[in-house]
């Protein structure tokens, strides 16, 4: 019998105007694949095709690169521009870049602005502006042989080549953000070490924004960075990514959206740090994907302070048993800004460990912070240790941060736990410096400073701890001179920015100075020292918890009335008297107040024991 040949039946679509009726309900028709036609505008939002038809424009021809934007662009046909209304966007406002006219940046940065944004010359380094990557600042020759780090286009062999692309374009967890680079791309940057190469400095990658519109204008140029990390089993490698603005651009605005795409083979390592500090006025938004084969490591230390909205996107996946991931994060927002971290970590395989640490500071009464950190134990993943902790601080009384942790645990036999917590400064923390003669600003630095620094203070890269915790510190130190503006009508400090010229905005060489290098204050110390608040129990979930830690420390620094303060230094000088009877007597009679029962209590506490029953005697004396 031969074979039946079907013909779909394609119908041209007839456009009918609609007639709405008050309370009444149509009938739905029903949905037939081979007779409604399915058109782009029916699923997409006009602003995306828009954008992405502008990318497209801004790009030449690249075969290599085909297979990405054919799927990214795929992917923005069923892809509307995220609102609050979508939950993995609900405390994060993406309008700022909506609203903008987005402009793509079509060719590298002029030669004028070079010298300014040269390499750091110690590590291997490659600088990419505005999305090229600039050959001349690039620093390569002390890699070992073998290892590759260049752009896919130009220089990279035929066998490497082919390696990355087995990768390239099967991501299925990117969203919006994701897909506008890979159609945006201009060139990919791979980075690649063969079998059993241990790359011992690590490689530097220097993100250089240059472009910027002016402030007051809403022209936004777009830059798309992609960055490919394979490492073949039994390697390993560090990576340093710095996002930095170009020297006296850093009120521009711009718009960052990277990519990094990490492939770890059985038994490789890396060590992965990421500094953001951009402009106050910029977007920033990074996509960081990282697949790990059996028995590899991948460690994490990121640190972001700027942009006016600034997030990443951490996709994890363990693709073998005993892998371990390391994740440190830590957020400042000190002014108008929005640091939000979306991370998802997937265990598929047995043994797994992993062990997440987020920390977040807000400054401002405008800032605001967001985590969303989603780890999934799937039923095979067997024996996981894993483990999630984020802890925030708020330091101004309209602050507001965003936590939702979530841990979802399918297999049985794990030990997996998580936790958050979301305060003020703890004033028995203040009170402890106190205690011991030190002022109240310089603790509240000194906690500040500790609670942010202890996220990356495990990074073992040595440009990490000179160069960039210099940076960090001095974003620290801001936050803490921000917390302590309200308070300094209550303590001044000694030792002081007031020498800056302008005390609302001190050098750095003022926000560096040693804490260990901060005098003590001329008020009483002994006032100091029995200055302890009195305790009250505050509801952490309550709103506003800023406000009330403020107005408790508004408190004077001695609560007690003027004849409890005179009758206990009254008791300290009965208690410093010497082993004579007599000099104690003379003493006892000069008591300020009348000899009342508290009074007696109050000064017998504090005598001593032949002192007391020499005071007990005279009491009982007519």
């Amino acid at each position: 019998m031969p074979a039946l040949a079907i013909i779909p039946q394609i119908r041209t679509p007839i456009t009918i105007k609609p007639k709405i009726k008050h309370k009444q309900k149509q009938k739905p028709k029903s949905f037939s694949l081979s007779t409604t036609p399915i058109t782009q505008a029916s699923f997409s939002d006009p602003f995306v095709l828009q954008l992405a038809e502008t990318l497209e424009d801004s790009l030449s021809p690249s075969v290599s690169l085909q297979r990405l934007r054919d799927s990214s662009s795929e992917s923005l046909l069923s892809t509307s521009w995220p609102s609050r209304k979508d939950e993995p966007f609900r405390f994060t406002d993406t309008s700022f870049i909506r609203l903008s006219q987005i402009i793509p940046i079509t060719k590298p940065p002029q030669f004028d602005y070079l010298p300014s944004i040269n390499g750091d010359t110690l590590l291997p380094n490659i600088v990419i502006a505005d999305g090229f990557v600039l050959n001349s600042m690039s620093r390569l020759s002390t890699l070992p042989d073998g290892v590759y780090v260049g752009s896919l286009l130009s220089d990279s062999s035929d066998r490497i080549a082919e390696r990355v692309l087995e990768f390239v374009g099967d991501f299925e967890w990117g969203d919006l953000f994701w897909s506008i680079n890979g159609i945006g791309a201009h060139d990919m940057t791979v980075v690649y070490v063969p079998a059993g190469v241990k790359v011992e400095n690590p490689i530097h990658f220097k993100y250089v924004s240059v472009e910027g519109g002016e402030k007051g204008s809403k022209k936004l140029p777009v830059s798309n960075p992609r960055v490919f990390v394979v490492v073949e089993e039994g390697g390993e490698v560090g990576i340093i990514e710095e996002f930095v603005s170009k020297e006296g651009n850093d009120d521009r605005y711009y718009w960052a959206n990277p990519v990094l795409e990490v492939v770890i083979g059985k038994g490789a390592k890396v060590r992965h740090s990421y500094v953001q500090s951009q402009s106050l006025n910029s977007a920033h938004i990074k996509w960081t994907a990282v697949r790990q084969e059996a028995a590899s490591t991948y460690e994490l230390v990121e640190v972001s302070t700027g942009g006016k909205l600034s997030r990443h996107n951490l996709h994890v996946q363990q693709l073998g048993p005993d892998t371990a991931t390391e994740l440190s994060t830590f957020h400042l927002s000190v002014g108008d800004q929005t640091q939000d971290l979306h991370s998802r970590l997937i265990l598929d395989h047995p043994r797994g460990r992993s062990q997440q640490l987020h920390k977040c500071i807000v400054a401002h009464s405008q800032g605001q912070a967001v985590f969303d950190g989603n780890v999934k134990v799937n039923r095979y993943a067997q024996q996981t240790d894993a483990g999630q902790l984020t802890r925030s601080l708020l330091l101004e009384p309209r602050a507001t941060v965003n936590v939702k942790p979530n841990l979802q645990i399918i297999a049985d036999d794990v030990k997996c736990s998580h936790g958050a917590a979301i305060s003020d400064l703890e004033e028995t923390q203040l009170f402890y410096f106190q205690a011991r003669g030190i002022d109240l600003e310089t603790a509240r630095k000194a906690l500040v400073f500790s609670f942010g620094a202890e996220s990356f203070h495990s990074s073992r890269c040595p440009f990490y701890k000179t160069t960039i915790r210099y940076k960090e510190t001095h974003f620290l130190l801001i936050s803490c001179n921000s917390s302590t503006s309200k308070t300094s009508s209550s303590t001044k400090p000694s030792q002081n920015l007031s020498e800056s010229p302008n005390p609302k905005n001190p050098s750095s060489s003022d926000h560096l100075k040693p804490l260990s290098a901060t005098t003590l204050t001329t008020k009483d110390h002994q006032a100091q020292l029995l200055s302890k608040p009195k305790s009250t129990r505050v509801n952490p979930t309550r709103p506003k918890r800023s406000v009330l830690s403020l107005q408790r420390l508004k408190r004077s620094l001695y609560p007690y009335n003027p004849q409890i303060k005179e009758l206990k230094l009254f008791a300290k000088k009965l208690n410093d008297c010497g082993s004579g009877e007599n000099e104690f007597v003379s003493l006892l009679e000069t008591f300020p107040y009348p000899p009342t029962k508290e009074n007696a209590l109050l000064i017998l506490n504090s005598l001593r024991a032949w002192q007391k029953t020499s005071f007990l005697q005279l009491g009982q004396d007519p």
